[in-house]
């Protein structure tokens, strides 16, 4: 089993990458038009990752990084 994040890191947004390595991840309200954002941590990408199976799901071009703190997760 890999890590998603470290074989992605190369092709993510630099300045994405430069945040979870500084920050690894957030959560907080960011007001009432654009709501709650969970930004994941590096450990809990790849165990969401993994517990709902996104490899048979999505492809190359897409990668986990949060959530809304609802249940619905959202992908770059």
């Amino acid at each position: 089993m890999g890590d998603i994040y470290i074989e992605r890191k190369a092709i993510l947004p630099a300045s994405y990458v430069a945040y979870i390595e500084t920050r690894n991840g957030w959560e907080g309200d960011l007001g009432e038009e654009l709501g709650y954002v969970v930004l994941w941590d590096k450990e809990t990408i790849q165990d969401r990752w993994d517990a709902y199976e996104m490899s048979g799901s999505l492809g190359d071009r897409w990668f986990p990084f949060g959530s809304d703190g609802g249940g619905r997760d959202v992908v770059l």
